[in-house]
């Protein structure tokens, strides 16, 4: 043959060979860490993010998510460095969850309104969790309310703060300056805004299945334990819940640390967002992310949100002094068995729904044609 052959990549074969060996290996600790996060999709991650999502669709879809920029105008090019067009996208991915951001983002880099070092430096700073999945965190966590919006004012905070810093010498300027009409909500509209929020939702918990396999790998094979044994001579609490987290955002509703401490870490959690959920943001964003500089700027919003947080402790005034020396318990713990049913049903009716626009499609393409 004149043609050369490609070459196999021997790491990655070596690699799925033994991922292939660990699932074989380890398939008792993989089977109920997925489990686990089963029940943290359906409890935490579904619940919370599912109406929100569809909210952001329709308000992406409408253009009206540019009127949340109006009343910043004179501020967010001073001192954000930014349009108000962007600042208002800002402000969506920072109520919105995490993988919006970069969805929006790259829609505007393809309809070439934002050039691709522009959508790039959002990319790093347009990042949260949003409201509803910090509540799901919380669960029935004691003082919920002065809990969240410390937190929640942590993570802002810290993304505002780089914000201003990423863009001081590289201001960010939207290459098409066109207004776009506001479009009326119209069933169509909403139903494809259901159906793009659902597609989305699926393949977040997708991957959340598949770093709880791999962290069911760690947990069977002893690495998780012996960390906690080491670590269990220095500090008064074991780090693997931390470690978890660190991977995948959800295990932090299972995070029991003591109270001086559970508010700063889990503000740092979510504000890194977890392995799990920067990998979504790499998928969602395409090439316009490069995941060493995501990495770095997210750890530093940790850092921040974490001491942000800390600080803000001092200045709340808490109803039980003693509460700085509790343990928090899991925050799921405050979800019911009868959450499962109305999640279910969701489900099954997003996918009639995703099922019923995929047969349509086909339809309005052969009417065109025959038109």
């Amino acid at each position: 043959m004149s043609a050369k052959t490609k070459q196999l990549p021997m790491g990655s074969v070596l690699l799925l060979f033994l991922l292939l060996f660990c699932c074989v290996a380890f398939a008792t600790g993989i089977r109920q860490e997925m489990l686990d996060a089963a029940v943290r999709c359906f409890t935490v991650v579904i619940p919370s993010l599912y109406a929100m999502m569809i909210l952001t669709q329709l308000l992406t879809a409408t253009e009206i998510w540019r009127i949340l920029g109006k009343p910043f105008r004179w501020i967010a090019p001073h001192i954000f460095h930014m349009p108000e067009g962007c600042f208002a996208l800002f402000l969506l991915s920072q109520f919105a969850g995490y993988p919006v951001g970069a969805s929006i983002l790259r829609t505007l880099y393809e309809n070439r309104t934002l050039s691709r070092q522009n959508a790039a430096g959002l990319c790093c700073v347009c990042y949260g969790g949003g409201p509803a999945f910090l509540l799901g965190i919380l669960g029935e966590f004691p003082q919920r309310v002065p809990c969240f919006w410390l937190i929640f004012c942590a993570n802002l905070l810290a993304n505002l703060l780089l914000a201003a810093i990423l863009f001081f010498r590289h201001p960010v300027q939207m290459q098409s300056t066109a207004i776009r009409p506001i479009r009326k909500i119209t069933p169509e509209l909403l139903i494809a805004s259901t159906s793009n929020a659902g597609k989305l939702l699926l393949k977040l918990c997708g991957i959340i299945l598949c770093f709880s396999a791999f962290c069911g790998i760690l947990e069977e094979s002893g690495a998780f334990h012996s960390i906690a044994m080491l670590s269990g001579q220095r500090l008064s609490f074991s780090p693997v819940w931390i470690l978890k987290s660190l991977l995948e955002i959800s295990y932090a509703s299972q995070l029991s640390l003591p109270f001086c401490w559970y508010l700063p870490v889990l503000a740092a959690l979510l504000s890194f967002g977890g392995c799990c959920v920067c990998m979504q943001i790499r998928a969602a964003g395409g090439d316009l992310i490069s995941l060493s500089r995501f990495f770095l700027i997210r750890l530093l919003a940790a850092v921040l949100s974490g001491t942000f947080c800390r600080i803000g402790m001092c200045w709340i005034p808490w109803k039980n002094a003693e509460a700085f020396q509790m343990v928090s318990a899991p925050a799921a713990a405050g979800f019911h068995k009868g959450t499962f049913f109305p999640v279910c049903m969701l489900l099954i009716m997003t996918g009639l729904l995703l099922q019923e626009t995929d047969r349509r499609k086909p339809l309005s393409k052969t009417k065109k044609i025959g038109a």
